[in-house]
This record gives C-alpha cells, sequence and structure tokens, in this order.
C-alpha cells in the first residue's frame, strides 16, 4: 500500500484479486458508507465499505462450497484481509457483507 492510497481504495483491491483468482468475483458489487446508506438497508449502515454479492461468493459464505469454510477460505480470507486494513468483516444479510473500522 502506497501512502496515497487509501485504506478502503486497498482493502477492495485485494478482496477483488482474491475473488477473481477463485472464481468467486461474479456478480459482486461496491458501496462506499454514503452510497450504502443511500440504498435504505436497515444494517451496515456504519461500515465504510460494503459489498453485495450472489453466485459463487454467495455460495462459499453461506454453504461453504468452493472452499468458503476451508482454513484460507472465503470466510478466512475476508476476516484477515479486514483485519490487515484496520477492519473487522461482518456478514449483514446472507447477500451483503461489511467492513467496519476495527
Amino acid at each position: 500500500m502506497t501512502t496515497t492510497t487509501r485504506p478502503t481504495t486497498a482493502l477492495k483491491r485485494e478482496v477483488q484479486a482474491y475473488l477473481k483468482k477463485w472464481g468467486l468475483d461474479y456478480d459482486v458489487h461496491w458501496y462506499s458508507k454514503t452510497k450504502w446508506r443511500e440504498r435504505g438497508e436497515p444494517f451496515g449502515n456504519e461500515a465504510d465499505l460494503s459489498l453485495t454479492f450472489e453466485g459463487p461468493l454467495y455460495e462459499a459464505l453461506n454453504y461453504g462450497s468452493y472452499g468458503g469454510y476451508r482454513a484460507g477460505g472465503a470466510q478466512d480470507f475476508l476476516a484477515e484481509v479486514g483485519r490487515k486494513y484496520g477492519y473487522f468483516f461482518e456478514q449483514g444479510y446472507a447477500w451483503s457483507g461489511h467492513f467496519h473500522k476495527d
């Protein structure tokens, strides 16, 4: 991470690279805090970065498909990369996740 890269930008890029590498990047959409709040959702409104997902990432996080529950799988990765940038990952709905400042 360079000194000019915002932590949320670096975090998002690292997650996107991971999702692409493992084929989990289908139908994933990203939202800033402002854009997420504009959706009017009841959860995740204090998160700096939110995402929605269907397809493989949904299956990985909710059913353990694609190695989602294995050590180093999607759940572990999202928690670890969040910590790396000073955030924690929380799943909101079955189809959304949020990075909150730790």
